[in-house]
This record gives C-alpha cells, sequence and structure tokens, in this order.
C-alpha cells in the first residue's frame, strides 16, 4: 500500500457503512444478480449452503478432490453431504465424468472453483446442452471464484437462478483483511450480527501489520542493505507445514456470519479501484517466470503453477499444495510447485 492509498483508506473511512457497501455492490452486481456481503468467503459459501438447504431440493454437494478444505467444511456444517470429482491436469473437471455424476443426482449443488487460473468450467455452463443438463435434474452451480474475481466479467448468466458465485477479498485478486460476499439471485437474508471490538482490533492489526510490510519493502528497495533479511524465512516456514489446511477455528479464519466491517468493504474498493493496474503488474511478473502452466485464465491468477523449478522464481513467494479433506497431512498433488503472481505488495 502506497501513500495515495492510505490517504484514500482515511478518507472513506469517514463515509457511512452503507455507502461503503453500495460503492461495492457496483463493480460486482451484474443481469439481476444481487451481491450479499459477508466477513469472509468461507463464510458466504456457508450462507448460501444454508439458503438452498432450505429452498432448494437436494443433500448432496458435486465438488473438486482438490481444492481449499474450507469448501469442504462450509458444505458440510450447512448440512450437506459431499460426493466428489476428479480434476484434470490443468485443474478443470473432466466433462464426462461431471456428465455421469449429474445424470442420477436430483437436486443439491455442483462447485467448480478457479485454481491457479482454471476456468471453472464456466465456457461448458454457457452450452445449451450443459445448461439442459443443469436445470432438468434441478442442479444449483456455484462457481468459487475466491482466487480470481476477475472472472465475473465472464459469468454463464444464462443459468438465471441457477447460478451463484463466491468471492473472496482476502489478499489475491487485491489486498484485503477478510471480506467477501455471494453473488446471486436467491434471496438470501441480511447478515446483521455486527463483529465485536476485539474482532475489529484484529482486523486493523491485520492491516497494520500490511501498511508496515509494504513500508518494510520499499525501504528495501531504495536502500538494499539498511535492513537484515532472513533468505531463509520463508523456507523454514514451508518446511514446518505439509499441505494447506484450514481448521477454521478461531476469528476471522472462523466459519460464522457476521457483518462485513468497514474496514473490509474500504480494502476491497479501494481494491476494484486498482484492479486493471493490479493486472498489469501480474503481466509483467509472468514475464520472468518460465514453464507457467498455462491454465485458461493463468495471466490474471494470484498464483500460477510452474511445471519445473528453477532460478526464475527463486525468489518468489510459495504456496503450499491443498491437503485432503479432514486429512491435513497427504494431499492428491504431491511436487505440485505453486508460486505467488499477485501484482501487489506481497509480505504476509
Amino acid at each position: 500500500m502506497g501513500p495515495k492509498d492510505i490517504a484514500l483508506l482515511i478518507y472513506l473511512h469517514f463515509l457511512p457503512h452503507e455507502g461503503l457497501v453500495k460503492k461495492l455492490c457496483n463493480y460486482i452486481e451484474t443481469d439481476g444478480y444481487r451481491f450479499y456481503c459477508e466477513m469472509s468467503g468461507r463464510s458466504a459459501l456457508y450462507k448460501l449452503a444454508l439458503a438452498l438447504r432450505e429452498i432448494h431440493p437436494g443433500s448432496v454437494a458435486l465438488v473438486p478432490d482438490y481444492v481449499c478444505n474450507v469448501v469442504y467444511k462450509a458444505l458440510e456444517l450447512a448440512g450437506f453431504t459431499l460426493r466428489f470429482y476428479s480434476l484434470d491436469s490443468f485443474f478443470e473437471p473432466r466433462p464426462e465424468e461431471l456428465k455421469r455424476l449429474l445424470s442420477d443426482q436430483n437436486g443439491g449443488i455442483l462447485l467448480t472453483a478457479s485454481l491457479y487460473g482454471s476456468s471453472a468450467f464456466i465456457d461448458q455452463f454457457k452450452e445449451e446442452g450443459w445448461q439442459k443438463i443443469i436445470m432438468q435434474n434441478n442442479i444449483h452451480i456455484v462457481l468459487d471464484l475466491c482466487q480470481d474475481i476477475n472472472l465475473i466479467a465472464d459469468l454463464p448468466t444464462n443459468l438465471d437462478s441457477n447460478l451463484s458465485v463466491i468471492l473472496s477479498f482476502n489478499d489475491k485478486s487485491f489486498p484485503g483483511v477478510m471480506g467477501g460476499g455471494v453473488l446471486t439471485k436467491v434471496c438470501l437474508p441480511l447478515t446483521t450480527q455486527r463483529m465485536r471490538i476485539n474482532q475489529l482490533i484484529s482486523l486493523y492489526g491485520m492491516l497494520y501489520n500490511k501498511i508496515k510490510g509494504s513500508i518494510r519493502q520499499r525501504i528495501l528497495k531504495l536502500f538494499p542493505s539498511s535492513i537484515k533479511k532472513d533468505k531463509h524465512l520463508h523456507a523454514v516456514e514451508l518446511a514446518t507445514k505439509h499441505f494447506e489446511y484450514s481448521y477454521c477455528k478461531s476469528f476471522p479464519y472462523k466459519i460464522e456470519l457476521l457483518r462485513m466491517a468497514k474496514i473490509q468493504a474500504i480494502m476491497a474498493v479501494i481494491g476494484f479501484s486498482k484492479l486493471d493496474d493490479i493486472n498489469r503488474k501480474k503481466l509483467h511478473g509472468l514475464m520472468s517466470m518460465k514453464g507457467v502452466l498455462k491454465t485458461k485464465y493463468y495471466q490474471t491468477s494470484p498464483y500460477v503453477v510452474i511445471m519445473a523449478d528453477d532460478d526464475s522464481i527463486s525468489k518468489r513467494k510459495r504456496k503450499l499444495p491443498y491437503a485432503i479433506h479432514n486429512t491435513p497431512s497427504q494431499t492428491l498433488r504431491h511436487g505440485l510447485i505453486i508460486v505467488h503472481n499477485k501484482g501487489f505488495d506481497d509480505f504476509i
């Protein structure tokens, strides 16, 4: 975050919460889909799933076998039974397998996700054949676009009320302090429970660390020897963890329905205003990397898969592969090399 961002952040604090939410919705809402703000992407998925269990037939959620485990936790917490489908080497669903699984499913959810730039099956959902399968079987499609908010410009709106989208504002498409929501035509209740003081303090603590880290990075660029830099810090961090897994036990990672805080809305509004510039920086970052897996939307993804480790990514922050559901020490994607390419200061 630069000086202009900090000045804008201070200015936006003087706007009412409702005004900030309206600004945020103006960036997102399209074709009759309404955006419901929540305190996190995982809480947004939980809220949608609760509503679908009440108004939509079926209690089965068809989900990818490789995705962030919070997806599984949110759906199970809402009362869904999970059924898994596999992903190919580009993290895309296999069409024939999906058709076979959907053929005997009446109602329920099909969740697809954009991972490392994959498409979340968006193009296929626009096809008449897939629309017919979804409508005939009364399937509700949930697009998990938490990794890349840019994909909302390409939604399969032909699915009408059988489509909902989950978004996250937490340091993926732009800097944030959690926050997210649901874009849908399903009528959802507004979340009114406000965060406690200690929870708000926690969010501002996250923001303070971002500003401090940003200032530190700028000093390092100007005076490389002025701050001692531990080159092995991130390597040690990765060595102490096997795979990415969230236990969802404490704020702000716990799955609970709380109203989006003002600071979360402010960060999201700033993020959307800078999205084009961030995407340009991602493209610039890709120019220095070799062997990038060219998924459909890899150019705007905050994380990219590298086919072989080499010096071109030696200074890049790495992301761990996702762990298997309820098995934190195992993954379906051993040896996966994932690096950050966020287009903004990435120090946390």
